[in-house]
């Protein structure tokens, strides 16, 4: 019996210690309770809605979430095999009331994660055609095509199938509707 006492107390012990490990440094067992959190500090959200998620390079892990008419990106990695923490600069928000300064069209491209994603502000626009250049000398690098769903977002990922730290950017958008007839532009 005091065996058994014994082995329970050290379990115990052993959960408490782990617990108190994965609070101190703000680990996760799962990418999802990992975003929820990070939500919960930001004092953003709850995410109604997951629009991408994915691995991005060195065994990272991305969630772009949508809460209301904001967007919510949060970069994760993970730690000692187990835990999902968190990654230096990979969590963006798109409040509310920056929308009303930015451009009719807006996107962002994370070259480390390879995924692109925003808003397009004009109504009837139904795809944004993109091009990404090298940031250190603009040129032009890959073109191409996203749809942009009935609230206006737009997203994508494995634009490029490689990623690259700080590499590429936008460098121009172009909103067309279905007929192809440019209805929003925006260059950087």
């Amino acid at each position: 019996m005091k065996r058994k006492k014994q082995i329970l107390l050290y379990l115990l012990l052993m959960a408490i210690c782990m617990g108190g490990y994965m609070k101190l440094f703000d680990f996760r067992l799962t990418p999802h309770q990992y975003f929820a959190a990070e939500e919960k500090y930001q004092h953003v959200g709850p995410s109604e809605e997951i629009l991408l998620e994915g691995e991005g390079a060195e065994g990272t892990y991305f969630i772009l979430g949508k809460w209301g008419q904001n967007l919510n990106y949060c970069v994760m990695e993970r730690h000692m095999g187990i835990f999902w923490g968190s990654r230096s600069g990979g969590h963006y928000v798109l409040p509310e009331n920056d929308r009303l300064r930015l451009p009719s069209l807006w996107g962002e491209y994370q070259s480390d994660m390879d995924v692109l994603y925003g808003i397009c502000q004009v109504d009837g626009v139904t795809q944004v055609q993109y091009t990404l250049s090298r940031l250190e000398n603009n040129e032009v690098y890959y073109e191409g095509t996203l749809p942009v769903r009935e609230d206006g977002y737009f997203y994508g990922n494995h634009i490029l199938e490689e990623y690259q730290k700080n590499q590429y950017g936008v460098s121009s958008m172009i909103g067309t509707d279905a007929q192809g007839n440019v209805l929003a532009e925006y260059t950087w």
